[in-house]
């Protein structure tokens, strides 16, 4: 950060740092180092910069510094900007990396020049190198001294340092050079020779975006930027062509360098999916845990893609499989004991339950009675000569495993390594005979298995209420967007929890949908500058039009308002409108152009800046 000052004396300079933290409410106290470069006026021990701080506070200490030098690099950087175009030609670039590559290459083999200047602008006429004695290592048997070079001091140095910095200046020059030429190549196939390169600042306003399309739902995504309907949030901070230049060029991994024996069907999207589950890793774990599929809606073309039967949406993509995906996932519980593990037929057999048992886990599932080796139930033509709430339970010979068959509407199998038919309690069913309600008896395991069961298929139900709408075929950008949906609703349900613990009233949380609100909001404007509409302006209608009430003003949330980036006042005409900081009853003109409301601003009373404190 650069700070104002008055004059280069050491008196100006202390004033000039001292304003500065009382600027920022820094205590000079809580300073324990201090650096700067080698001038006088900071770094002189009795009267320098460096001296009357340490006399303020004595556990200032003074490190010197050598960085004088990067005021000239400074300078340089910005006295050659052209080389710093935002909007160039690619081949250019390519062009300036093979001629610094050059030059890298000449200045290496230049060494004797360099040291006859750097001795002219020394005024030394001659000088000694020295370099300490290498330590002799311990020959084998086998081994000899006749290939050991002894390099004086200057060889040395030219050796193992000089050339040394210049050939990774020239590794690190070809890389990049390389990454150019990649982008030329994929910017000549795709008819984009100018490509703009995008900024962190972009990539939060492209996914806010993507976002607030699964809050408003329009059927086609143009129609965000279309006259008329358009939405502001999407029209006054990215160009409608610019999203999809975004989104069409839109990687995670370099797909060029895939690695050596790679089956990862899931390659080109696995960063993302990492990050989730990494911030999923995070949390605590629950008593009582669930594994379930997951279902990606998608129409186009991928290998892991499979018709599911039964299902309603039948173009999914399918994630996790088998028995094998309970047993890495039982890998966090470690050595833990007291869970309880809930799965779905998808996933049973008796050797998971075998296994869980082993391992001191409790588990519980809905059987594929085929996977069980005959248990000896009743057929289900006898069960249906069974009243309603009947259940049968076999065990295995070690009881390890015990299977539970119950009629209920349907007959339904479950298998379980530590609870059977149990305790059984009366539950509420429809008859359709008597056209009535009627009592029917439960086991326990049916009992807990649709108590604990049921967290992923939630987490399917909110992440299908408000879907980011993708309608192209990429699959990747389907994974990409999925998975941002899927954090959000993560999101969530720990902001539900949290709320359960701080005892907040339901009326007064955040429902799904404004809290997915919130967060596109936020990606779109925190930290970012509102810029105004570009183009000549529309002329007047020669209709005349009526004018609407003017809405209320919404104060934006905290990140937004607090993010100290773009809040600037705006003069209003008319008769004033109440000023939106809590507690104040006045009225103003004052309005700040990002958050959109109105505060107040005058000599007696600044709410413009306590709002955005």
């Amino acid at each position: 950060m650069f700070i104002e000052n008055s004059g280069h004396k050491a008196e100006d300079l202390l004033v000039a740092v001292l304003s500065f933290l009382e600027f920022f409410d820094l205590n000079l106290a809580d300073c324990r180092s201090q650096s700067y470069d080698n001038a006088n006026n900071v770094s002189g021990i009795y009267s320098g910069l460096q001296a009357r701080i340490h006399e303020m506070n004595d556990l200032a200490e003074h490190a010197p510094c050598a960085a004088h030098s990067m005021n000239l690099v400074g300078v340089h950087a910005v006295e050659s900007k052209d080389c710093k175009k935002v909007d160039c030609n690619i081949a250019e670039v390519i062009d300036d990396y093979h001629g610094l590559i050059k030059v890298v290459a000449d200045t290496r083999n230049e060494f004797e020049s360099y040291e006859k200047k750097a001795l002219k602008i020394s005024e030394i006429q001659e000088y000694k190198t020295t370099v300490s004695r290498k330590r002799k290592r311990k020959l084998h048997a086998d081994e000899s001294r006749d290939g050991d070079v002894q390099l004086s001091g200057r060889d040395h140095f030219r050796v193992n340092t000089f050339n040394v910095i210049l050939d990774n200046l020239d590794s690190e020059l070809r890389k990049r050079c390389a990454a150019y030429e990649k982008i030329k190549k994929y910017a000549i196939h795709s008819n984009k020779p100018r490509y703009k390169p995008t900024t962190t600042q972009e990539i939060e306003i492209l996914f806010g975006l993507h976002l607030a399309t699964g809050i408003f739902s329009y059927p086609c995504l143009k129609m965000y930027w279309e006259t008329g309907i358009s939405i502001p949030l999407f029209s006054e901070n990215m160009a409608r062509d610019r999203i999809f230049e975004l989104r069409n060029t839109l990687h995670l991994v370099d797909n060029t360098i895939i690695p050596a024996g790679c089956k990862d069907a899931f390659f080109k999207v696995r960063p993302i999916f990492d990050a989730v589950r990494n911030r999923c890793l995070e949390l605590p774990l629950e008593k009582e845990l669930c594994v379930d599929e997951q279902m990606v809606p998608f129409t186009g073309r991928h290998v892991a893609k499979q018709y599911i039967k039964e299902l309603d949406n039948n173009l999914t993509k399918k994630i996790g499989y088998g028995a094998a995906i309970v047993l890495h996932l039982t890998k966090r519980i470690g050595e833990s004991k007291g869970h309880e593990l809930y799965f779905d037929n998808y996933f049973s057999s008796y050797h998971i339950l075998q296994i869980m048992k082993q391992k001191g886990i409790m588990a519980a599932c809905t059987a594929r009675i085929n996977r069980f080796s005959k248990p000896s139930l009743l057929s289900d033509k006898d069960m249906h000569k069974k009243p309603r709430g009947f259940s049968q339970e076999v065990s295995s010979f070690d009881e390890d495993v015990t299977v539970v068959k119950w009629l209920d509407n349907k007959i339904t199998h479950l298998a379980s390594n530590f609870v059977g038919i149990g305790e059984k309690d009366l539950v509420k069913r429809w008859c359709k005979k008597d056209k009535k309600f009627i009592d029917v008896e439960r086991p326990e395991v049916v009992r807990k298995y649709n108590h604990a069961m049921g967290g992923v298929d939630l987490l399917d139900q909110c992440i299908s209420y408000y879907r980011t709408f993708i309608k192209s075929k990429k699959w990747t950008l389907r994974m990409i967007f999925h998975a941002s949906d899927l954090a959000v609703v993560q999101a969530y349900r720990e902001h539900q929890t949290d709320n359960a613990l701080l005892n907040i009233a339901k009326n007064k949380q955040l429902t799904l949908l404004h809290f997915r609100r919130q967060v596109a909001e936020s990606l779109v404007l925190r930290n970012k500058i509102i810029i105004g509409k570009r183009g000549r302006p529309s002329g007047s209608s020669p209709i005349p039009q009526i004018i609407p009430r003017r809405p209320g003003e919404v104060r934006p949330v905290a990140d937004i308002a607090r993010d100290g980036v773009g809040h600037f006042p705006a003069h209003d005409e008319g008769l004033g409108t109440r000023c939106k900081m809590v507690g104040c009853k006045g009225r103003t003109r004052i309005k700040c152009i990002k958050c959109k409301v109105h505060l107040c601003l005058t000599k007696d009373k600044n709410c413009f800046l306590a709002f955005h404190l």
